[in-house]
């Protein structure tokens, strides 16, 4: 984090003076974690110092370095965890370092009034507190089915997704329950969240077997009209993915009914997949869905790895790994895997969750007796 020249506030079209004066005297957020970490010695141990910047310069700078103190609200907390889905120690660790920005910055006056910093403290401690109750019992214990969501569960999401989307835009019913679809198709794909919305109708055979992924959402591109700005999938790895046999009906519709881009743009205004991941937190609390996003991905690959008995197909680190994007020891290291002992609490017959049986349906998770 190096020093540079201020960058100089350009007035947005339509934007009122007093908002544009306001923003240019705050200034950008790259700027405010400059002087944060110069004052950090002063403050704090050498090793707990030196902690904070890296955590600045890795996980918050990338995502935060160019956005106005005036705009650093909740949302800009969400983009932050967004971008670590599903590593919940670096999710806290941000949490934690945003927390000791905002009370410097409070302490120091550096903070606009109007403005909740990240949040605010309330906010914060919310936010911690899920992201433990919805991650593994144990940190140290590797995922399993039964950490994460049923494709039933992604269905209820799914619903009040489309709900609220056509209670808060102006959309048509199909557009609304395309939005809804995303926790859905993640699911039964295995693609990270931004590999998601950059599914295609032609991403899918046309029996709806498999899955191409070959690109990801790039939230930093620019967004022409209704092409959404696309890169290519996280670490390259473009692939092709198998579907669940069962799946094929429940993604059917969602398939056929697109005209490209599986999931088309819910408001004029903001960026694509920002604008989604606002209306999904919303829905996610008022629903009390436990789960990150990024734990719909989770559900696929474990679901693959577990055996029969645990309502799973038994197939081989190798092939799953090729699947989702992954080296085959980040598997090992991630997931419970056959051959394991079962983590802690494990009950094969749990309400809700995978159990082996078959109900008739070809699909995982039959009914508890």
């Amino acid at each position: 984090m190096s020093d540079r020249r201020r960058p100089r506030a350009v007035r947005r079209v339509g934007e009122p003076i007093e908002a544009f004066n306001e923003r240019a005297r705050w200034g950008r957020f790259d700027e405010f974690a400059i002087a944060f970490a110069a004052d950090l010695d002063r403050k704090y141990a050498p090793g707990t110092a030196g902690q904070y910047r890296s955590d600045i310069n890795v996980m918050l700078l990338p995502t935060l370095g160019d956005m106005w103190l005036t705009e650093c609200d909740a949302h800009s907390l969400d983009l932050v965890l967004s971008e670590l889905d599903g590593r919940t120690l670096r999710q806290e660790a941000a949490i934690r370092t945003l927390g000791s920005m905002a009370t410097w910055a409070v302490n120091e006056r550096r903070w606009p009034t109007d403005t909740p910093a990240f949040g605010g403290p309330e906010y914060r401690r919310a936010r911690r507190r899920n992201l433990r109750a919805a991650a593994p019992a144990k940190r140290n214990e590797k995922i399993h089915v039964r950490h994460c969501p049923t494709i039933d569960d992604a269905v209820e999401l799914a619903g009040a997704l489309e709900l609220e989307a056509r209670n808060r835009y102006t959309i048509d019913r199909h557009t609304a329950r395309q939005i809804g679809q995303v926790p859905v198709v993640q699911l039964l794909t295995g693609t990270r969240i931004a590999e998601t919305f950059a599914l295609q109708k032609a991403s899918f055979s046309a029996d709806l077997s498999t899955v191409h992924v070959h690109a990801q959402f790039h939230r930093r591109g620019t967004q022409l009209g209704n092409q959404p700005p696309v890169a290519p999938p996280k670490y390259g790895t473009m692939r092709t993915a198998v579907v669940w046999e069962w799946a094929a009906e429940l993604l059917e519709e969602t398939v056929d009914s697109a005209e490209q881009h599986l999931f088309p743009r819910a408001s004029g205004r903001g960026r694509w997949i920002d604008t989604w991941e606002k209306l999904c937190r919303k829905v996610r609390v008022d629903l009390g869905y436990r789960w990150p996003l990024h734990y719909h991905r989770h559900a696929y690959v474990t679901t693959n790895l577990a055996p029969a008995e645990d309502g799973g197909y038994g197939r081989s680190i190798p092939d799953v790994a090729t699947w989702v994007g992954d080296l085959p020891s980040t598997i090992v290291d991630t997931y419970w895997h056959p051959g394991q002992a079962h983590p802690s609490g494990w009950s094969r017959w749990r309400p809700g969750r995978p159990t082996g049986r078959d109900d008739g349906s070809g699909r995982p998770g039959g009914p508890t007796p």
